[in-house]
């Protein structure tokens, strides 16, 4: 059997839909050679030189039709289904809600999120248009369709109630390279608190500097917001909120991290606050607590799945709450080593050969 993954993503500063590539062949490659040979369709092969040879996994090149996001689009739709052909594909794994459209080969796809339909206002327009469009026709041709959790599950099933016994819950994972070599850390609250994420408004990082900024009146000596994550769209919101800081220097903007950099962050942060308004998964709190990096993030999403009882869980829409678990947080030490241990056993539940294995064997299945 031979899949066909397309990689069209820019690889900088590398989005969550990239970064879900790269780990996912990385598992892959390491498959023996009983497994289906997974083809990743790249612009640019050499970014996916890690894989090296005499594994299951092989680079094809593909070019894009154009710059930004139009020409992705257009390489999704017209050069993916030609490159499947040429392969002889049995199938078109697409790994970010729309498989092609011109496509005879089978299709399976990844919904990431529903945030088009379940958080509209915080996507621009465009895009969201364009979600509409193709989205649900793209589920409904897909012969599997993959999620990363029950949450998530249950959203494509209420979207698209025909694909229901076609969806697959293939949960994220976090590299396993560091879990047996980081120490347990000695956290101090000095450290600051994180957040991870592009700057735009689903993540609410409104509320979460608006929330900082009460504790810095009330605490002259509060640790200070470090914010890592590209630019986004929607920054007027954050930018008002920072104007109306009462000591805008202790909102630390990082800007885009490498990996090496971020596991620094998360390593020396006193939390991670992500308290998205909705997500399908949220990696970065996975990502935290592999490095014992307590978490603040938001109930009744995804989130509150992916964290179980390792995390201190809030409403994202109340400002006070964020504000009155973060000074918790500063305050109880035994609190944040209690989350560290935590977050340190539950991030061993998700590595992405567990996530590579069950993908391959919903595909698999489908060949059969």
């Amino acid at each position: 059997m031979r899949i066909l993954l397309p990689a069209l993503q820019p690889s900088t500063p590398r989005t969550g839909v990239a970064n879900y590539i790269r780990e996912l062949a990385r598992a892959w490659n390491g498959f023996g050679p009983d497994a289906p040979e997974l083809l990743v369709a790249a612009p640019r092969p050499d970014e996916f030189g890690f894989l090296g040879a005499g594994g299951r996994v092989r680079v094809s090149p593909v070019g894009v039709l154009g710059p930004g996001a139009a020409g992705r689009i257009a390489a999704l739709h017209l050069r993916i289904p030609e490159r499947a052909r040429a392969v002889g594909a049995d199938v078109i794994l697409s790994p970010n809600f729309i498989s092609p459209v011109f496509s005879r080969t089978a299709t399976a796809v990844v919904v990431q999120d529903l945030a088009f339909v379940h958080s509209a206002s915080t996507i621009p327009i465009l895009r969201r248009m364009y979600y509409h469009a193709l989205v649900r026709n793209s589920i409904r041709r897909s012969s599997v369709v993959l999620v990363a959790t029950r949450a998530m599950a249950e959203e494509v099933a209420d979207f698209e109630p025909s694909v229901a016994s076609r969806i697959r819950i293939a949960p994220l994972g976090v590299s396993s390279a560091h879990l047996a070599t980081v120490p347990d850390p000695v956290k101090s609250p000095q450290g600051g608190f994180l957040c991870v994420g592009t700057l735009e408004p689903r993540k609410n990082l409104a509320r979460v500097v608006s929330a900082h900024g009460r504790l810095c009146r009330r605490f002259h000596d509060f640790p200070n917001l470090r914010l890592v994550g590209g630019e986004g769209w929607g920054r007027r919101m954050l930018a008002d909120v920072l104007d109306g800081h009462p000591d805008a220097q202790k909102v630390v903007r990082l800007g885009y991290l490498t990996d090496e950099e971020l596991a620094v962050e998360y390593r020396q942060a006193a939390a991670l606050v992500f308290c998205s308004l909705y997500e399908g998964f949220g990696l970065p709190i996975v990502e935290a607590m592999q490095h014992g990096c307590p978490v603040l993030c938001s109930r009744g999403t995804a989130l509150a799945e992916v964290a179980a009882d390792a995390a201190i869980l809030v409403d994202p829409r109340e400002s006070g709450e964020i504000e009155q678990a973060m000074l918790r947080l500063s305050e109880d030490t035994e609190l944040r080593s209690l989350l560290a241990r935590a977050g340190r056993q539950r991030a061993r539940e998700f590595t992405w050969e567990r996530c590579a294995r069950i993908t391959m064997d919903a595909l698999r299945n489908l060949a059969a």
